[in-house]
């Protein structure tokens, strides 16, 4: 909605007013929306991350103008430096003075790290700010500390979920917390090795208790009761629910698009939903 009010108010394509008003005026000669620029050479080959082991993703999705306003540029981090610094130092090339102030306005009464435009408060006991961004085979952060004036910019052609994400987060936040005069963050984040290996486990067991199940003996097989009957094929279903739609769904996220940004993960969840309904069948 925000890129299509840039395109009726300034009477041009999106695209074209950010190359005008941004991308030119800071020299940002390596930065551009999506296809046909895309095939340069220079493009770096994106990667998925698939239970730690790098693999290539030759995919390079067509993106539909509709999400330029959102993300799809491709850029160097020469490029990104030279953003960051008009940012720190308020390029009236830009904005006016008031127009950055904006920027990194936050309501200290609100609970929220968010920024009004996008660029999120570091929840630690140091003053940064950052966004990071996230696609196929690809994940990027830009950090900034205004106090110091210093800019940090990591693209990488590498994504995958928690492996990549949290070794992303510590190459940005690690600095900024050295730089403030702090320790950096752990890129171990506990619960959530947890939750990851536990989905791992779990196709594991079933395919166990299956076994276990087909192979007892005949007499063993004998119901005691209806309940017996019952209440493990509702558990199952309701397991297999959990994985192929609620999760993906608390997320915000479809299982299709989870497979494309987590393979591992996405796998494992259709695997385990499929061994569930097998086991309640």
């Amino acid at each position: 909605i925000l890129g299509l009010i840039i395109e009726k108010v300034s009477k041009q394509s999106f695209e074209k007013y950010i190359k005008t008003n941004i991308l030119e005026p800071l020299e940002m000669d390596n930065t551009f929306f999506g296809y046909p620029n895309s095939t340069n050479d220079n493009i770096a080959n994106p990667n998925r991350l698939i239970f730690g082991f790098a693999t290539n993703h030759s995919h390079n999705p067509r993106l539909s103008r509709n999400f330029y306003p959102v993300g799809g540029l491709y850029s160097s981090a020469e490029d990104m430096g030279k953003y960051l610094n008009a940012v720190l130092y308020k390029d009236k090339r830009l904005l006016s003075e008031n127009g950055f102030d904006q920027i990194f306005k936050i309501d200290k009464n609100e609970r929220t790290n968010h920024g009004e435009f996008g660029w999120v408060r570091n929840y630690g006991k140091s003053e940064f700010f950052y966004h990071a961004g996230q696609f196929e085979g690809v994940e990027s952060n830009m950090l900034i500390i205004p106090s110091e004036k210093i800019g940090l910019v990591v693209l990488s052609n590498t994504s995958g979920g928690n492996y990549a994400t949290n070794r992303i987060n510590s190459l940005i936040n690690g600095p900024g917390e050295i730089l403030l005069g702090y320790e950096p963050p752990s890129n171990f984040i506990l619960i959530e090795n947890i939750i990851f290996w536990t989905v791992c486990i779990i196709p594991i067991i079933f395919v166990y208790l299956i076994g276990k199940m087909l192979f007892r003996k005949r007499e063993q097989q004998k119901r005691k009761s209806n309940l017996n009957f019952i209440i493990p094929i509702l558990i199952f279903v309701i397991l297999a629910f959990l994985f192929i739609i609620y999760i993906p769904r608390q997320n915000a996220i479809y299982i299709s698009g989870l497979l494309n940004y987590m393979p591992d993960v996405g796998y494992l969840f259709v695997v385990t939903t499929v061994l569930s309904l097998t086991w309640a069948i």
